[in-house]
């Protein structure tokens, strides 16, 4: 992994990490955590990372026990966005969404 300094401006510097198959991502990203009833199953562990892992801006997704974690590069989405797509995503999959950080 490589690491690039790009400046959005001069007084907003950006870095850029370069991942091992050249895809590009920045280094600040931002976070929306949900705590669900239940542990996921195996096949809806995969089906939200599909979903929710494939939107523009998403970074990647955790799944430990019954916590869920997105993390995202927020000028590529708004928080807002990312938290109701996950939590709707959540939810057909026949989860609750108990609180949320």
């Amino acid at each position: 992994m490589a690491y690039e300094f790009v400046a959005k401006d001069a007084a907003t510097p950006v870095i850029i990490i370069i991942g091992m198959s050249g895809e590009t991502r920045p280094l600040h990203m931002d976070s929306v955590s949900f705590k669900i009833g239940r542990i996921f199953c195996h096949d809806c562990v995969r089906a939200l990372q599909r979903f929710v892992g494939s939107m523009k801006g998403v970074d990647r997704l955790e799944v430990q026990g019954p916590h869920v974690v997105v993390y995202f590069d927020p000028s590529a989405n708004t928080r807002e966005f990312i938290d109701k797509v996950t939590r709707e995503s959540i939810e057909k999959l026949g989860y609750r969404v108990e609180t949320d950080n």
